[in-house]
């Protein structure tokens, strides 16, 4: 109570910040935080600071669908235990490169995906919901590097969870 606490559960709250990159990128930004307020300035502040421009609600959000996403260790799983398990769970789709293999699925669909890759001994690096945009961006030299490092530190906000973009 002397940190100024009072003692009751602080209330957290999720919220979707959609703006433009430097060089018109669509970026939307999830927040989990405790005053609303509070961050909502910090980001628009932040947006202005590093060159981007922060939008209404559903500015960029038809540019991106969300997903559940599977990341797996290649290595340690043949091309075909992961296809045959995640497209019988009913994955959209499995991409494979010589590191990992990521397998997408409706969000709908991601614990039903998730338990049929566990039941199969299929183990994730990182699994969960995000945002894969559905348009891509071009961008390149200093308006892609100015762009990566506005992602950077929005990213670097205490409250931000997660970035994405649809940068190609």
């Amino acid at each position: 109570k002397g940190a100024g606490e009072s003692g009751a559960a602080t209330h957290y709250e999720e919220v979707l910040y959609e703006g433009f990159t430097p060089g018109g990128a669509a970026v939307m930004v999830e927040v989990l935080t405790d005053n609303r307020n509070r961050t909502f300035p910090e980001i628009r502040r932040l947006f202005q600071k590093l060159g981007g421009n922060l939008g209404e609600m559903g500015i960029v959000n038809w540019m991106f669908v969300k997903k559940g996403v599977f990341i797996i260790d290649s290595k340690r799983f043949t091309e075909d235990a992961l296809m045959n398990a995640a497209l019988e769970a009913g994955a959209d789709d499995v991409q494979r490169d010589d590191d990992y293999t990521t397998i997408l699925c409706a969000a709908t669909d991601f614990s039903v995906v998730r338990e049929a890759l566990l039941a199969a001994h299929i183990a994730f690096e990182k699994a969960g919901l995000e945002y894969i945009a559905t348009t891509e961006t071009e961008l390149s030299g200093e308006t892609l590097t100015q762009a990566e490092e506005f992602l950077e530190k929005i990213q670097d906000h205490d409250d931000v969870q997660n970035v994405y973009s649809n940068i190609a």
